[in-house]
Order: structure tokens, then sequence, then C-alpha cells
């Protein structure tokens, strides 16, 4: 059956954020919500830790992979009160204190 695709896919889910990946065979470009691997996430220990199962797997470079991440944070705080959080005491949930803006 694996002989038959060009790409795999898998979907990742946690409460109301969904990612969603392609892998197929290719040169090893990364693309996150059609941004650049390393625009989407700048540090170089989270692209390390992202690119992990490959360097483990010895395929870096051989893959293409393409994601899409959707994340919910409007729904979150609607549930909490019913007005939004006022932006200087809110913080997204990827690390509870940074202040990017990926929705």
């Amino acid at each position: 059956m694996a002989a038959v695709l060009d790409r795999f896919y898998g979907t990742g889910r946690r409460k109301t954020s969904v990612a969603r990946v392609w892998i197929k065979p290719g040169s090893g470009h990364i693309v996150v919500n059609r941004r650049a691997f390393e625009d989407y996430f700048p540090r170089e220990t989270l692209r390390m830790i992202i690119a992990q199962p490959l360097a483990i797997t010895n395929t870096v470079g051989q893959f293409d992979v393409l994601a899409t991440v959707k994340v919910a944070w409007a729904a979150q705080s609607r549930s909490a009160s019913p007005s939004p959080a006022p932006a200087a005491t809110w913080a997204p949930s990827c690390c509870g204190s940074c202040s990017c803006t990926r929705a």
C-alpha cells in the first residue's frame, strides 16, 4: 500500500487545536501554514525539537513536509468569560509568556 501512495498524511488534535501534516519524498523543505519553517519557528531550539523525528530516523533532507496548524485561542477566551481578556493579561498557551501572534 505504501508504494502506491505519493505522500503520507497525519492529524493531531488537542482541545480545539488541529495540526495536519503531509509528508512526501523530496528535498527536505518544511512549510508551516504557507510560511517557511525558519520563519514560522524563529528559535533554533524549536526547530531542532520539531525536526528531531527526521534526525533520529536519518531522513533529514529526504522528505518534504507541509503542515497546517489551526489554534482556536479565541474559543478559549470566550469560554472563560463573556468578554475577551485584555492583551496585557492574556498569554497564548504555547509557552504562557511569549508575544507571538500565531493564530
